[in-house]
């Protein structure tokens, strides 16, 4: 049985601990950050920071909460007919797409989340 590695403590872990406890003495402030960061390895990053390279990751608006989204372009999910529809400009524009893609929703605007994650691993069994 392989040991869990420990979480890597970000200093987002140690700001927000910091934040959430402010009167605290150095080593709690330590425990807190870890803690932090068993839970939220990543945490929630500003949406400029997140791959643009097709991988489904978890995003955030404050409108609906968690969406599962990802960067790319009608050209991946539609049909020809649905392509030829909406014009080549709209077609091949990359952009973030709700990862349900029977409807295609692109995400732009007051719509375009704010915030990401990576998606957690998937369970071993």
């Amino acid at each position: 049985m392989n040991p869990i590695p420990a979480p890597t403590v970000t200093e987002r872990h140690r700001e927000a601990a910091k934040a959430i406890l402010p009167i605290f003495d150095k080593e709690t402030l330590q425990y807190a950050a870890e803690i932090l960061a068993e839970h939220f390895p990543d945490g929630w990053r500003p949406i400029a920071e997140a791959p643009r390279d097709g991988t489904e990751i978890l995003g955030w608006r404050n409108d609906c909460g968690i969406i599962l989204i990802r960067w790319t372009s009608p050209e991946a999910f539609c049909t020809e007919k649905e392509l030829e529809d909406m014009g080549e400009d709209s077609a091949s524009k990359e952009d973030w797409f709700c990862a349900d893609f029977a409807t295609g929703c692109r995400l732009e605007g007051s719509e375009a989340p704010t915030h990401f994650q990576p998606l957690p691993e998937p369970p071993k069994e």
